[in-house]
């Protein structure tokens, strides 16, 4: 399944599985993306486990939903690259930070632009 396709399908449990073994995002990554301790995250990946808090299932969708404009255009470790690196795009914020804080859509627009091939 694509990362589009997983986005879509809407589970929680399939989108931190596909982020961690397709995409080789750490448990420290989606810690950091979410908010949720380390802990949490590995808590995760047991079979259908349950995200214990609505506010981590809304930032692993956002996140996913960065990483599928993405994917189609850098690599794995491309893609955790563009998400702790600063952004010119996000005055000079780390896209992953903002996911945490619940700010989405001005990283969703910078994924999208830089997919779009609008570097700065």
């Amino acid at each position: 399944m694509t990362t589009k396709e997983i986005y879509a399908a809407g589970s929680p449990f399939r989108q931190v599985q596909h982020l961690r073994h397709n995409l080789h995002l750490t448990e420290n990554d989606l810690a950091d993306a979410t908010g949720a301790s380390t802990r949490t995250v590995r808590r995760w990946s047991g079979a259908e486990a349950e995200l214990s808090a609505p506010r981590y299932a809304e930032r692993i969708d956002d996140l996913h939903a960065v990483v599928a404009e993405l994917e189609d255009s850098l690599t794995a470790k491309g893609i955790r690259q563009w998400l702790r690196a600063r952004n010119r795009s996000l005055s000079g914020a780390r896209p992953i930070e903002l996911l945490c804080e619940g700010k989405f859509e001005p990283v969703y627009e910078a994924a999208c632009a830089f997919r779009d091939g609008e570097y700065l």
